[in-house]
């Protein structure tokens, strides 16, 4: 990921699902800093893993959320840490393995017959 140099992504959308671009900062260890929309409070756990902004005044929360990381970088490296631990096993490979050799096996079936 080019940001694997950050420290922090700032995600302010009012609208989203569950961005792909949230789960591969986390993945690199970079610690997501997104509005409250969608499916982004499924994988952001406040302040553990990252930092959930309101739709009422995301710019003011996310310079806070930056002034307070910048602030303690134990902080930093504790939610950075985190963040990358909570995406282990979730890659495409991970997640495509049952899919796949679901298919194998019903090829293998197709074989036999």
């Amino acid at each position: 990921m080019a940001s694997e140099w950050a420290d922090a992504f700032v995600l302010p959308s009012y609208y989203e699902g569950l961005p792909l671009t949230i789960l591969e900062a986390m993945r690199s260890g970079v610690i997501p800093i997104a509005t409250d929309a969608g499916a982004v409070t499924e994988v952001i756990r406040q302040w553990e893993n990252g930092v959930v902004l309101s739709q009422t005044d995301p710019v003011y929360e996310a310079l806070m959320a930056l002034e307070r990381l910048a602030r303690d970088p134990k902080l930093v490296l504790r939610m950075a840490k985190q963040a990358r631990r909570d995406m282990q096993g979730r890659d495409w490979s991970s997640t495509t393995r049952p899919f796949v050799r679901r298919l194998e096996a019903m090829h293998l079936v197709e074989e036999i017959k």
